[in-house]
């Protein structure tokens, strides 16, 4: 019937047909369009003739275990957002699926509002990517050029970073959405876009084990090393000639609104209003992504924006924590 909105299609890969069957009739109740494979070996295949939105993904089967599947899959076909689904006692494997790109995990027993919440955030995910794809395009020859310099170091940065790769892909996806709600014009929107995903270039000065540590463990010497990245990645963009404000905001987004952040000791409003949305943003992701956390997809969510509320009026701008936090909410919805 013409009128109708497309349902989004999923493609649900376990082994066992007991599986299959509950999340298809789950998924199907909640207006989507799934489709079951029992086995493994045809979902290369499948991708190459039919198109997902999102592929939920067994980890351990048998002849090729999920995690050899991921890897193939995000070789083949990077854009599709992929589940993986866990029994208890695999959370050392659903982390090492996060490094290979995986969304999300979900565990076996399944929780109905964990699938759902899990789902919606991660084709939400996809929509902005394509939002974020959309605001590149427009951009000139020169600076897509910069952009693939910058993106192999940020690459590099991350992989040896304690928070999962994709931190910079996944803040600037959620600033392009905060930035759009906030009704900021098309310049603003792309130096801010800007400095979310070049916010920790500065990181490149810094020795690879020093990047590996949380900010937590560090002793005095390596904090003081540490704080001056903000400053280096500010005159790494600013070099670049093709921004106005993304390096002013790389140099603010360490700043906290009581003024103990780091490298001007900026309070308040003193902050630039992008900074002190990346700053919401960045330590949220950090904290849900933190690449030894074990943690379901919910709790490791509570633990972050309950981070959020509590240092809301000394960290981070309250009202940026609160439009954050709506947004969040928004999108399990």
């Amino acid at each position: 019937m013409k009128g109708e909105p497309v349902k989004p299609r999923v493609l649900i890969v376990d082994d066992e047909e007991v599986i299959t069957t509950v999340l298809s009739t789950i998924l199907g109740a909640w207006g989507f369009e799934p489709r079951a494979v029992n086995d493994p070996s045809e979902v290369l295949r499948i991708l190459e003739k039919e198109e997902f939105d999102l592929i939920l993904l067994d980890i351990r089967m048998p002849e090729i275990s999920g995690l050899e599947l991921l890897e193939r899959i995000k070789g083949l076909h990077p854009g599709i957002p992929v589940i993986m689904i866990t029994a208890v006692g695999t959370a050392e494997a659903a982390v090492k699926a996060l490094k290979l790109g995986a969304e999300d995990f979900i565990t076996k027993p399944f929780d109905q509002d964990e699938i759902l919440n899990s789902v919606n955030a991660a084709l939400s995910r996809r929509r902005r990517e394509e939002e974020l794809f959309g605001l590149e395009v427009d951009l000139s020859g020169e600076f897509t050029g910069a952009l693939n310099v910058i993106d192999t170091i940020l690459n590099q940065i991350e992989m040896d970073s304690y928070i999962i790769p994709g931190h910079s892909g996944r803040v600037s996806r959620h600033v392009l959405a905060l930035g759009r709600m906030m009704d900021f014009p098309y310049d603003t929107l792309l130096e801010l876009v800007v400095a979310a995903r070049f916010h920790d270039i500065g990181k490149v000065f810094l020795s690879s084990d020093l990047r590996r540590k949380p900010v937590t463990a560090f002793g005095v010497r390596e904090r003081t090393k540490y704080e001056n990245h903000p400053i280096a990645g500010e005159k790494l963009i600013r070099d670049l000639k093709l921004f106005q404000k993304a390096p002013e905001i790389v140099r603010h987004h360490h700043e906290r609104w009581d003024g103990k952040g780091f490298p001007d000791q900026l309070k308040g409003e003193e902050i630039p209003m992008e900074s002190r949305l990346i700053s919401v943003v960045e330590v949220y992701d950090a904290i849900r992504f933190a690449r030894h956390d074990t943690q379901g997809h919910l709790q490791a969510e509570n633990l972050a924006l309950s981070f959020l509320k509590e240092n809301s009026g000394s960290m981070f701008d309250p009202d940026m924590v609160r439009l954050f936090i709506s947004y969040i909410q928004s999108e399990v919805k």
